[in-house]
């Protein structure tokens, strides 16, 4: 049986996915998930929720963050329990748009954990597509704030708040929800206005990672473009990365970007970081690229995806990773 799996390990590239081989004799999915974390402890020991799949047609299989369009047009079937004559098994664990929840441990590994509190503006449902929900279920507390949440999610550590967030609100949310001052984690993910919450929200408090929405293609992140704040929050781009570093910078230094978003540590616990130079990068990006050439002929992801990555792993190493995919690896973590 091969198992099929995202590969957690990775910053970049983000949709690569690892195949293990286990035994054919294992009858049902129970004793599947009891073998993988016993056999793989080191890709098994951090997963939170699991998802499995039949893949019909291996060819067709395809890795992308959006299952749920994904399962519609794939060649994949969700599992029964008796799993004794399934040959390739694809194993869903990941919430988290593009790899940003591994980024956010990785961070924390570094830096340590304060309190366990995070702030999560824009949280949806706290499940999908999340940056916290990895967090959630590893006992964090925390403030949602979402027009479309639902409340009764509620409990003794998480708070649920159905509402829009504003500059002008999103302090009083805060002060009410005894949210603490230095609060270990602030996610902002509201498609626009992000960069006037979040400097509402450092007025006044001092959490030590954000994670905000931001717009770091397109050469953007050379020029400072930031729309003017909109009170129905329909404003269908982010800011540029430089006018959120600007915002930020005085406080917060750049660690991580991914080009959906950005991430940023307090200045003050930046000495547990260790900043890479431009020949660390370098190799970083020789050997990613690389590991795709050797390996072009076997089934990892998808042969676009891979020759995608390929192609602009050369442009870095050509023109200078700086010109096209800014800050991508500017910290070891």
């Amino acid at each position: 049986m091969n198992i099929y799996i995202d590969n957690y390990s990775q910053y970049y590239p983000q949709y690569e996915y690892k195949v293990l081989c286990v035994d054919n004799d294992i009858k049902n999915i129970s004793e599947l998930r009891n073998t993988l974390e016993t056999k793989y402890v080191e890709y098994f020991k951090n997963y939170v929720d699991y998802k499995y799949f039949k893949i019909i047609d291996i060819k067709k299989f395809r890795w992308t963050w959006n299952y749920i369009n994904f399962l519609e047009d794939s060649n994949l079937e969700e599992l029964t329990d008796d799993i004794t004559n399934v040959k390739d098994v694809f194993i869903f664990n990941h919430h988290s748009q593009y790899n940003e929840d591994y980024i956010i441990e990785k961070i924390f590994d570094n830096i340590g954990i304060l309190n366990k509190s995070f702030v999560d503006v824009g949280s949806k449902d706290g499940k999908f597509i999340s940056n916290v929900y990895k967090l959630i279920k590893q006992g964090w507390s925390g403030l949602l704030i979402d027009p479309i949440t639902d409340v009764n999610l509620s409990n003794d550590k998480l708070t649920f708040l159905n509402i829009n967030a504003y500059p002008d609100n999103i302090i009083d949310l805060l002060n009410e929800n005894e949210v603490l001052l230095d609060f270990d984690f602030l996610n902002i993910d509201i498609d626009g206005n992000d960069i006037h919450i979040s400097k509402s929200i450092i007025s006044k408090y001092c959490p030590r990672v954000i994670c905000i929405e931001v717009n770091a293609l397109n050469q953007l992140y050379k020029k400072e473009y930031c729309s003017e704040y909109n009170c129905e929050n329909s404003i269908q781009q982010q800011a540029s990365i430089l006018s959120v570093m600007k915002i930020l910078n005085n406080d917060y230094t750049l660690v991580y970007n991914n080009g959906g978003n950005a991430f940023f540590v307090i200045n003050v616990e930046m000495d547990k970081l260790v900043k890479l130079n431009d020949e660390d990068i370098k190799k970083y990006i020789l050997k990613c690229r690389n590991e795709i050439k050797e390996n072009l002929g076997n089934i990892t992801s998808h042969y676009m995806d891979r020759m995608s990555r390929y192609n602009t792993f050369n442009k870095y190493l050509k023109y200078s990773y700086e010109e096209h995919y800014p800050y991508i690896l500017r910290y070891k973590i």
